[in-house]
């Protein structure tokens, strides 16, 4: 017998085909390189977003796929990747709690489990990447994808109008 997981009401989808994985989204640090977040140690690159809220906070599947593997690891703590089938797959990192499970079905906007603190991490938030690989390799940034516009975006836009109007 399948179960299917409840589906997010009101998932936003962009004009890539990507949802929003949490209801309200507040990035606390970006992809790219960062400062390590221990305050020790060299910067280093971060292949994904970090989105916060509170624990046990529902996330959902960005896109319709295919639960390629769940499971605990020492840095991701309790996550879950999902196959699309379309050459991407999406990562959800630091989970409190699991609702799907390998091989299972999921549709855009299931719920994929409760955001957490599981792992190496600095407190309750999800990790959220997507990559070409379901193996830990091949990260691109999530924020265009999702339609997450960031403060250092914004600058650019503007710095790009300005020079448009010149």
């Amino acid at each position: 017998e399948t179960v299917t997981p409840p589906v997010q009401e009101s998932s936003p989808v962009t004009s890539s085909g990507w949802g929003l994985p949490v209801s309200s989204v507040s990035v606390s640090s970006p992809y790219g390189w960062r400062a390590n977040p221990w305050g020790n140690g060299p910067s280093e690159f971060h292949d994904g977003i970090d989105l916060v809220g509170a624990s046990g906070t529902s996330i959902y599947a960005s896109k319709a796929g295919t639960v390629a593997t769940t499971g605990y690891d020492a840095s991701a703590g309790n996550y879950v990747i999902i196959n699309h089938g379309d050459g991407y797959y999406s990562y959800y990192l630091h989970l409190s709690s699991f609702a799907v499970s390998t091989g299972q079905s999921v549709g855009q906007g299931s719920l994929v489990g409760g955001m957490g603190t599981t792992g190496n991490s600095t407190g309750v938030h999800l990790h959220f990447g997507i990559a070409t690989s379901g193996s830990w390799s091949g990260f691109v940034d999530p924020a265009p994808l999702l339609g997450i516009k960031l403060k250092k975006d914004l600058i650019a836009d503007t710095y790009v109008s300005l020079l448009s109007g010149l």
